[in-house]
């Protein structure tokens, strides 16, 4: 391996003195001579010096540097944090924001609880600077009381910036509960004009209906107001329901004949929460809840009907998993790229945030974090959970805002790239976090969000825990942007090294003096001028082509500077306004060799500041150097390598070569290498194909290029000679002894290694030298339980296969094998918290001899058996050339043809017996052609059934995971090591002997007095048991959801207690509960998922919601019971008004 160095050298700045526009790129290393051999690894010195990292500083007034975006803004509140109490420690819970982009106004809509007498709806409005306006309503506050007792409070919000309204959906509590939607003048007066009062409600059809708002939109085009929630739907379920009005307030006939659209899925409760809309289409999209508790965007002609062009049938649904809650709260439109944006959560480790892109047909775009799918997870099996989303036209950036489960709750705002990943430039790491109190078990939950594209601001709504439940209306920097202000004589502004720059002007005009001054007091200036007057007297206005104190033309883009423009030191000179990076190395070679049949793979490594190269200890930049087909071996390609340094510090980087081997490089050949000056011959700022030298950007932006690059070509001093191998020593490779043209053991073509951290995940790819193929780990966020460092290594197939041979069943398919591996602290990881992703890409033209691309199989190799056994769940895609898979454990993998295409036998006797908590399936394994058994489980005899366990060794497996379904269909499936599966042997389980049990005569219900009070009962023909209380003549039943409480209270007797269960025949009149209390003093609501639900509400909300408003009975319907049954359930999403 051939090693060269560079060097780039560049003076230290000082503001006084003026030096060259591009730095000065040195060669002043040395270089071996003579020959090189095939298999030997030679090094060949030249240093280089980087410039020194771009450290651009605003300029202001004031002395302050530029915002960072994802920091609150001091301007708001003196603090970026408004909060409101209505009073004493009463819930306040802001729901909705809306932002008049006009007047600069920002509207937030929820409810207080007035000194605890009852709910009103609230609307508050604050100026710029976070106080309330008091020109809405007289002091920045409508509240809005239908009658005491009563509750209405705002859902959410639309602004009418062409109108100056204000429109407000509010659930309103009449008839239980009904639509209401506001409009306001801009004095927060309500508007008569429209449905006459100002207020129009809406009521399904009963007086004990639930109807209630999520969502309101309005079309400024056409005026046209659409608002989307819940009713009770005609089966007993809750169904979506989404009115148009007219801009008077009446239905619009327009849409569906009447104004209004339902939609009930028949599976599950069906809720709209979100509203987002095509003003180029005029479709509607509407996201919530769905078929089966799962995520779901329908989506509307402008007639009310359903757009079959989104997904053959106008429904789309997103499943995380098979029975879990998956729910959107937010959808955003992106006009530009008609794309659609969908936030929410989905029942994954508790709950996970998740943001979705669809594509204007439906698909799930791969252009969004390859999959169409991001999630966030803030650690573990907490809960987290977004709310909203917002996009910015501007940048393309998303902004997804909830809560994460960390001190009971904390606001979480995320801002991601518009390739779907974390966007670092927001507080570093792309996540934000607030919490109210700084202590744990204080709720603090973000609803709402609102972009001033404008300002430049981020808005975020929500409730925190401070005096009771408050409002928390925090305001965020979205960009780095300087302070723009008049500079005036005196004026301190930043320090530049030893020195101050002062400002020497009269404010009135361009800036006509910056000095520095030593004394750092610009009282008394003594430096030398470095912006207006040369040394020479010449004056000039500040220009673009004045460089060291440069400006952003953003407001005259005339070329000179005007008031409101942003002034900033250039500290490298580039004449740019970014942060630089080193973003690519292109090398060649002025030999005879020819390029990609003598030289071999070709690399890039920074050095690790011994001066010294070592493969073992520097830091590889690119693996795999691409050859260009004409010129250049183009290393980094936008790889964007930030480096340590400053003006005058030494970085040393390499660039390494091998041969390609005895029997293709050509002896007498030469070998000389250059790096070319600098040239930007395609995308002006872009590094392409053509572009020649050392290439900046700033962090690897598109289009942000400088020119730093050498004017000059940088050429090796030295020329080597391609030599023949001695033929009287043995060969060796990076130190393994070659026989016989193979060595002893495997030997690493490429490696690639990564820390990925595990708040935010991320990938690792390697490529092999061999064939070109490459193998990619992806991990999401909390998949380790810390920062991770993953390698993917490949190696040569043939090498591998003689040391570890192919069973009999498979061939050779790719020609290579890739080592995955992970460790903690040092130590090796082998299973994870979440599946990760491996992706091959395979190149078709390059597989083994005979080999179809759809022939290709994933193997792996099973370090406890020492063999290799291909993977059945993984999948080829031979439209994209990839095999991709799902895996809980790393190992060595390979791309493989089996040449057994023969499904083994069946298992063999096959049974399944009830156990105490589950069921046991067992069968007989095949004696010949067999590796592991697979089951499926399914709810009928007809279903194909999902996968219950997979890669089973022995001859029995124990399924805990029984629910209420009546009867289980079992299919155990034998795979032999080419993959290929049997046929199924299938077994059913159905009810117990106890659950088929007819009850005594005359005990029909748990009211009997058969039944005592504590008594575990069960109804014929099913398979839920539940705890009896007799309180009086009242009977309340609870659901045990999870057997396991038989263990936890002693006069069960453990699993002694399925005996004691007593058989009625229906459940008759008893009462329901699904509520406890433990330790805490909480009230819960435990669902059938055995997750539990704090009811986070007062308790006339609580004895309202379960009771209607009888105390007495809201009293007994709670269960007190002990914390080791509390922790059987899974903490989830609180349960509010």
């Amino acid at each position: 391996m051939l090693v060269l160095l560079y060097q780039l050298s560049v003076g230290i700045f000082l503001p006084e003195v003026a030096y060259a526009s591009s730095p000065v790129f040195v060669n002043n290393g040395t270089a071996d001579s003579g020959l090189i051999t095939p298999g030997s690894t030679n090094v060949v010195g030249l240093n280089i010096t980087l410039p020194p990292l771009d450290a651009d500083t605003f300029l202001d007034s004031d002395g302050t540097a530029a915002t960072v975006a994802g920091t609150l803004d001091s301007a708001w509140d003196t603090d970026g944090i408004q909060t409101f109490n209505s009073s004493g420690t009463y819930s306040d819970v802001p729901n909705a924001v809306a932002f008049d982009s006009v007047n600069n106004k920002l509207y937030v809509g929820g409810y207080q609880d007035t000194n605890g007498t009852g709910i009103d709806a609230l609307i508050l409005r604050y100026n710029a600077n976070g106080s309330l306006d008091s020109t809405w309503d007289g002091d920045g506050k409508v509240i809005y009381n239908y009658s005491s007792g009563e509750f209405t409070d705002v859902k959410a919000l639309a602004w009418d910036s062409a109108n100056n309204k204000l429109y407000a959906a509010a659930r309103l509590g009449t008839n239980v509960t009904d639509f209401a939607v506001f409009r306001f003048n801009s004095d927060g007066s309500l508007d008569t004009t429209w449905g006459s009062t100002g207020v129009v409600t809406y009521n399904s059809g009963s007086a004990s209906n639930y109807d209630i708002p999520h969502a309101i939109l309005l079309d400024a085009a056409t005026g046209k107001v659409y608002v989307a929630g819940e009713y009770d739907g005609s089966t007993s379920n809750i169904d979506m329901l989404i009115l148009r009005y007219n801009s008077n307030g009446t239905l619009d006939t327009t849409w569906d004949s009447d104004g209004i659209v339902t939609y009930n899925s028949g599976t599950s409760y069906d809720i709209a929460y979100a509203l987002a809309f095509d003003s180029v289409d005029s479709d509607l999209y509407v996201g919530g809840r769905g078929p089966l508790e799962d995520a779901t965007v329908l989506r509307y002609n402008s007639n009310g009907a359903l757009d079959t062009g989104w997904d053959t049938d106008g429904i789309k649904v997103y499943d995380s998993g098979g029975g879990n809650y998956d729910q959107i709260y937010a959808l955003v439109y992106d006009a530009t790229n008609t794309d659609l944006y969908a936030a929410g959560g989905q029942q994954t480790n508790g709950y996970d945030g998740f943001v979705l892109r669809y594509n204007s047909n439906g698909a799930l775009d791969t252009g969004w974090d390859t999959d169409g799918i991001q999630t966030y997870n803030s650690g573990g099996t907490q809960n987290d959970i977004f709310q909203a989303i917002q996009r910015d036209s501007v940048s393309g950036k998303i902004y997804a805002v909830g809560w994460q489960a960390t001190n009971d709750a904390d606001f979480v705002v995320n801002r991601y790239t518009s390739a779907g990943a974390l966007d670092t430039t927001w507080d570093a790491d792309g996540i934000q976090t607030y919490d109210a109190a700084g202590t744990p078990f204080d709720s603090d939950l973000a609803y709402a969000a609102v972009l001033d594209t404008t300002n430049r601001r981020f808005y975020v709504v929500g409730q925190q825990n401070t005096n009771g439940i408050d409002f928390g209306v925090l305001r965020y920097f979205t960009h780095n942007d300087g302070a723009p202000s008049a500079i005036t004589n005196g004026d301190t502004l930043v320090a530049i090294g030893a020195n101050t720059l002062c400002g020497d002007t009269d404010g009135t005009t361009a800036p006509t003096k910056i000095r520095t001054d030593a004394n750092t007091d610009c009282a008394t200036i003594d430096g030398s001028v470095v912006l207006g007057e040369d040394t020479t007297g010449t004056t000039f206005n500040l220009g673009a082509s004045t460089s060291q104190v440069l400006f952003r033309d953003s407001v005259s883009v005339n070329g000179t500077w005007d008031s409101g423009e942003d002034i900033y030191f250039d500290a490298d000179d580039s004449l740019l306004y970014n942060a630089d990076t080193v973003d690519a190395i292109t090398v060649r070679n002025l030999g005879s060799a020819v390029d990609a049949t003598d030289i071999y793979i070709v690399k890039w490594w920074v050095d690790n500041g011994d001066g010294q190269f070592s493969s073992a200890t520097d830091a590889i930049v690119d693996s795999l150097c691409p050859w260009d087909s004409a010129n250049d071996w183009e290393c980094g390609d936008n790889t964007s390598l930030s480096y340590a340094g400053s003006p005058g510090t030494t970085s040393r980087i390499y660039i390494t070569y091998d041969l390609t081997g005895s029997s293709t490089a050509t002896t007498g050949q030469t070998i000389q290498l250059q790096v070319a000056a600098f040239s930007d011959s395609g995308t002006a700022g872009a590094f392409n194909s053509g572009d020649t030298g050392i290439f900046f950007s700033n962090a690897g932006t598109a289009n942000t290029g400088n020119h730093d690059g050498p004017t000059a070509v940088i050429t090796n001093d030295s020329t080597r000679t391609i030599g023949s191998a001695s033929s009287s020593s043995s060969p060796t490779q990076n130190g393994v002894p070659i026989v016989g043209g193979v060595p002893l053991e495997p030997l690493v073509t490429n490696t690639e290694t990564e820390t990925i951290t595990d708040e935010t995940g991320g990938s690792v790819t390697e490529t092999a030298a061999n064939d070109g193929s490459s193998a990619t780990v992806s991990v999401e966020e909390g998949t380790t339980s810390g920062d991770a460092v993953f390698t993917v290594a490949t190696y040569v197939a043939s090498e591998v296969f003689t040391q570890n041979p192919l069973p009999s069943g498979l061939d050779i398919g790719g020609k290579a094998v890739y080592d995955i591996t992970a460790t903690v602290g040092g130590q090796s990881l082998d299973t994870f918290v979440k599946p990760l992703t491996l992706t091959f890409a395979y190149q078709e033209n390059n597989l083994s001899a005979g080999v179809s691309e759809n022939d290709l199989r994933l193997a792996v190799f099973g370090e406890t058996e020492s063999n290799w056994y291909v993977l059945e769940d993984a999948v080829v895609d031979v439209a994209t050339n990839t095999v991709t898979y799902q895996s809980n454990h790393l190992t060595r993998f390979a791309l493989v043809r089996p040449a057994d295409s023969s499904p083994p036998a069946q298992p063999a006797n096959v049974s399944v017996a009830a156990i105490s908590n589950g069921v046991r399936i067992s069968w007989q394994n095949p004696a010949l052609d067999f590796h592991h058994a697979r089951i499926l489980r399914a709810a009928s005899a007809t279903e194909t059934g999902s996968l219950l366990a997979t890669n089973l060794i022995g001859t029995s497996y124990d399924d805990t995971s029984i629910s209420s379904s009546e009867v289980y269909y079992y299919k155990v499936f034998s795979i032999d090591y080419a993959g290929n599966m049997s046929s199924p042997a299938a077994v059913s389980f159905g009810v117990s002997s106890t659950q088929s049990q007819s009850p005594p005569e005359g005990q029909v219900s748990p009211e009997s007095s058969g039944v005592a009070d504590g008594d575990l009962i069960r109804a014929l023909n099913t398979v839920e048991v539940y705890v009896t209380k007799k309180i009086g003549a009242t009977v309340i039943v609870r659901h045990i959801v999870n057997p396991r409480i038989f263990d936890v209270y002693g006069h069960f007797g453990g699993s002694a207690a399925w005996n004691k269960i007593v058989p009625v025949e229906s459940l008759g009149n008893a009462r329901i509960s699904a509520w406890v209390r433990g330790s805490d003093g909480r009230v819960w609501e435990v669902n059938g998922d055995a997750t539990r639900h704090w009811m986070n509400m007062t308790w006339q909300q609580f004895a309202s919601r379960v009771a209607a408003g009888d105390s007495a009975l809201a009293t007994s319907l709670i269960f007190e019971v002990n914390d080791n049954e509390l922790a059987l359930y899974a903490v989830s999403s609180d349960v509010r008004p």
